[in-house]
């Protein structure tokens, strides 16, 4: 199964974030990638990541098959959205709560299906549960044992490869180099910034 680092599973859960919550503002720009990253809302841990480590996952991600950069007419700066739906033939449920956990860390099905609401409407934790099992089964997910002091057991997702914490196996295939379709989009996007730093200074 495909692993990825800490900073490229904070990215993909961004990217279906907002593409289910807010779609009239998805894809996004780097800038809105990383300002999703950093958020203090609704993120644990939470993040302060570069625009240069952004940019580095993004590539990584694209390399892995699970983000890919468009750049469509009228767009001033490239954008960015995820593949995860595709690659991990994901519905619409599973993916939201899959992007909780990216965004979140471990939860209950109760914190689940109340964390989820902004994305998808589950009528029971019961239903959660149900999906839950669905990624447990196509190795996305596991039940944790339950902890003393818990009442309730909670779920973590497996995508984030937790034996390096934040290097990428280079069996992956999310550690190779950028080919050349993303890398020229992050050149244009930064060379676009810099014309319009450029024209919002006086010479």
């Amino acid at each position: 199964m495909t692993t990825v680092d800490p900073i490229e599973a904070r990215i993909l859960g961004v990217l279906v974030e907002k593409q289910m919550t807010t779609p009239d503002t998805y894809p996004l720009t780097l800038a809105g990638v990383v300002a999703g990253a950093n958020q203090s809302t609704n993120r644990h841990p939470v993040m302060s990541v570069t625009d240069d480590e952004a940019e580095a996952a993004l590539i990584r991600l694209h390399d892995g098959g699970l983000a890919t950069p468009v750049r469509r007419p009228g767009d001033r700066a490239t954008k960015y959205r995820h593949k995860l739906a595709e690659a991990l033939e994901l519905g619409t449920e599973p993916l939201a709560v899959l992007a909780v956990l990216l965004l979140r860390g471990a939860q209950t099905s109760g914190e689940l299906r109340q964390r989820t609401e902004r994305y998808v409407t589950f009528r029971s934790t019961d239903e959660v549960e149900v999906v839950i099992d669905r990624l447990e089964e196509a190795g996305l997910a596991r039940w944790l044992s339950r902890q003393p002091g818990q009442s309730q057991r909670r779920v973590a997702q497996l995508l984030v490869d937790e034996g390096t914490g934040a290097a990428v196996p280079p069996e992956s295939g999310l550690a190779q180099d950028p080919d050349w379709e993303m890398r020229l989009a992050l050149l244009e996007e930064r060379f676009d910034e810099l014309l319009r730093r450029l024209g919002e200074t006086d010479l």
